[in-house]
């Protein structure tokens, strides 16, 4: 995919498989979880909201094989007749393989808005703005960091921003960064533009060295 169309591109399909290739298990595997929050309103039980827990903290080492395993095991139910598995984004999110479980999220995200009457054409631009928030808005342009930008100071907001998902402080991060030097325009802008942010951001992972 060339940088014009990645830049113009609206399907989601289209990102996700050209990433499918492209993007880490954790980036995808967040990604997928990003899609789950985002049509939590029409999941079913508390099991489902638990696995999404589960599959978030499984793409940062938190959670083992066998947690994710047993995520997906507690939701493995066949649907009535004619009618989707409404949990079906979550039990997608905690597959063991993070590129088919991004995917197979996203497709499944859009098929629950659509069954229960909820903007499934809105969510497919919210996924697009996703890949971009979560994989940068060229992911094959590498954007590095100069040592000397990531200060104690610097490196203490990243990791409380994480760890709290406190996305409202992003921009006393860039303020931060700037203060230690950083002249990058595509990350200081990043980190105080709207968002919505989430866990996966581009900007912030290059500064805590995620992948």
């Amino acid at each position: 995919m060339t940088k014009e169309k990645w830049l113009a591109c609206n399907d989601p399909s289209s990102m996700l498989g050209f990433l499918w290739h492209n993007g880490s298990d954790r980036k995808l595997r967040l990604f997928a979880c990003d899609c789950c929050i985002r049509v939590k309103h029409v999941l079913v039980g508390e099991q489902s909201l638990h696995s999404i827990v589960i599959a978030e903290r499984h793409a940062d080492g938190l959670a083992t094989d066998d947690e994710l395993g047993e995520a997906t095991e507690s939701l493995s139910i066949v649907p009535p007749a004619g009618r989707p598995y409404p949990n079906a984004p979550a039990y997608y999110a905690t597959w063991e393989h993070a590129p088919d479980a991004c995917i197979s999220t996203a497709e499944a995200a859009i098929e629950a808005l659509r069954f229960a009457g909820g903007d499934f054409e809105g969510e497919r631009d919210a996924q697009v703005a996703s890949v971009h928030e979560i994989f940068g808005p060229l992911p094959y342009h590498l954007i590095v960091t100069n040592p000397t930008w990531l200060t104690s100071i610097v490196q203490s907001l990243a990791t409380a921003i994480y760890d709290d998902k406190a996305f409202d402080h992003l921009p006393i991060l860039a303020d931060a960064l700037q203060e230690a030097g950083c002249d990058n325009d595509d990350i200081l802008n990043h980190l105080r533009g709207p968002g919505p942010h989430v866990r996966g951001c581009w900007a912030l992972d290059l500064v805590l060295g995620k992948a």
